[in-house]
């Protein structure tokens, strides 16, 4: 009986290696993976990461073309149906197009879908703390961005919660190390275009940074910290970027007083989303947006700037979106043809869970809208 027992062990022992080695080297940490979210199935944790992964490496693939070819950018996994991602990218836009949160969706998975490749990548950095600024760019900055795409987008905060609307403190120096720190950080991507988007939004209301009538206080404030990061490293381009949800009858207006001068900007920014009033109709697109979007381009164009888009997207918001609107995403598209030679970048905000209000990859939340995108990008 113990001679049994004895080879039993020996018998069953390499196999218990075996499975050992692949739980530890061949599965995700669950610390890491333990709050994934699958954006084919909608399923979570540790298992969902590992049948994407195999899904991916061994999903059919088709052609997509039309547009002029390019580099082959990679590979992506079916989401079922019609949404099969193409083998390889054989397009480009005529200007750099991209989209924002690629730890939701794979750069490469996003251009195979889409047929077209990524050219910039979007991403925020936390605005609660110095100290949460400072985490970012460690592993979160490495996995997001690291080889993903030539440009890279990084809205950064002009001022954290700790300090909201100390711009006073902001012009004396006082938070100069922190965006030093960010600067130096960034200088290890040298193949990489990077762009920061300062303060975005600052002519809304809910940023630490928001205006709120202090237009030469914030303007000095943004002078200040444009030229910390440019002194410690001079290749970061940086963005004045406004929202569009606010101000779009009068941003003539806010350009006179918020503008912080050529001299500290590369770019002109905007963020806009379908609300507020929702395009749902081309009639309330050539009042209300259409009038914007051309103010911001003549804006650029007379100081000798292009213009970033560091999100836009369709929006489901309660009391104000427009919604799965495909006629969104083709005047979107339309303006930026047309505009092609200004466009410094866009990226769709494909941000959120799958069934997300913005969402146009996998196509859960806004079908038609996916589609339209699809079609023309």
């Amino acid at each position: 009986m113990q001679h049994n027992l004895k080879k039993t062990v020996r018998r069953i022992t390499p196999a218990i290696f075996a499975l050992s080695a692949y739980i530890f080297f061949d599965s995700t940490p669950a610390e890491a993976c333990h709050k994934y979210v699958s954006p084919y199935t909608g399923k979570t944790g540790c298992g969902a990461q590992r049948e994407d992964k195999k899904n991916r490496s061994s999903s059919k693939t088709s052609n997509k073309t039309g547009k002029t070819p390019s580099k082959t950018t990679g590979t992506a996994p079916s989401s079922g149906g019609s949404e099969t991602a193409s083998a390889s990218v054989n397009g480009r836009l005529p200007w750099p197009s991209g989209m924002a949160c690629p730890w939701r969706v794979e750069p490469a998975e996003f251009a195979a879908w889409r047929g077209s490749r990524v050219d910039a990548l979007g991403g925020w950095i936390s605005r609660t703390s110095w100290n949460d600024m400072r985490r970012y760019f460690g592993a979160h900055l490495r996995r997001d961005f690291t080889s993903k795409a030539p440009i890279m987008v990084l809205g950064m905060p002009l001022l954290t919660k700790e300090n909201k609307g100390d711009f006073a403190g902001c012009i004396k120096g006082k938070y100069d190390d922190h965006f030093r720190y960010a600067a130096n950080k960034l200088k290890r991507y040298k193949s990489t275009k990077k762009i920061i988007r300062l303060g975005w939004e600052a002519n809304g209301n809910w940023y630490p940074w928001s205006i709120k009538g202090k237009y030469s206080e914030y303007k000095s404030c943004f002078q200040r910290i444009s030229k910390v990061i440019k002194s410690t490293d001079p290749s970061i381009k940086i963005t004045w970027s406004v929202s569009g949800s606010k101000d779009r009858k009068n941003y003539n207006a806010l350009f006179a007083k918020a503008y912080p001068g050529n001299a500290y900007v590369d770019y002109i920014g905007m963020s806009l989303y379908d609300h507020w009033p929702a395009a749902k109709t081309q009639a309330v697109w050539d009042k209300s947006f259409q009038p914007a979007l051309d103010t911001v381009i003549s804006f650029a164009r007379k100081n000798g700037k292009k213009v970033g888009f560091g999100e836009w997207g369709l929006s489901r918001l309660k009391g104000g979106g427009g919604g799965d609107n495909p006629l969104f995403i083709r005047n979107m598209y339309k303006f930026f043809k047309e505009n092609a030679s200004m466009i410094a970048y866009e990226l769709y905000y494909n941000c959120g869970a799958p069934d997300s209000f913005w969402r146009i990859y996998p196509s859960k939340a806004n079908p038609k809208g996916s589609a339209e995108y699809r079609r023309l990008w």
